[in-house]
């Protein structure tokens, strides 16, 4: 169930910070269904269809002549299995957006951090989970003292001997 939660985070945050939706969270819905068809029909992972594998044969029957999956199940059979994904990723969708709104500030505070420089390790976080600053310089500040340093590089290398400052 973690896996799914992480899976619709992006879509949460993208609500929740961007008030917006983006087709950027298509592959995390896509790998979430994905993984709730496989608990709910070969993992036996639904409380209403039981341990019963509803996933295709993959033996080895039809190796020179493989044959489309085609279901061993009934229609109504199908419709729970339908249902039974649907509730899956319904109940990961809604803890995780639990577990983002309560620990909303928390996040932005990261965000916000990412944003200024882009790269934080797990001490950087910590400082800020306990209400800290950070006290590093920023991409930028650094990409300014490394193209000071390269234009005084460069002015020292063009100087003729003999010249004074």
């Amino acid at each position: 169930m973690a896996l799914l939660q992480v899976c619709f985070s992006g879509r949460i945050a993208e609500e929740i910070f961007c008030d917006d939706l983006s087709s950027g969270a298509e592959s995390d819905i896509q790998q979430a269904t994905k993984i709730a068809r496989q608990m709910v029909l070969t993992w036996g992972m639904s409380e209403q269809l039981g341990l019963v594998n509803y996933g295709p044969d993959v033996g080895m029957d039809n190796v020179l002549y493989p044959m489309p999956f085609e279901k061993e199940y009934s229609e109504k059979t199908a419709e729970q299995i339908d249902r039974e994904i649907k509730a899956i990723t319904d109940e990961a969708y809604k803890k995780a957006k639990e577990l983002i709104d309560a620990d909303k500030d928390n996040l932005q505070r990261i965000a916000e951090a990412l944003l200024k420089y882009e790269t934080l390790d797990a001490e950087d976080v910590k400082i800020i989970l306990e209400g800290g600053e950070l006290d590093k310089p920023t991409v930028a500040d650094l990409l300014v003292a490394e193209q000071a340093r390269n234009e005084k590089s460069n002015s020292e290398e063009n100087k003729q001997p003999g010249q004074s400052s």
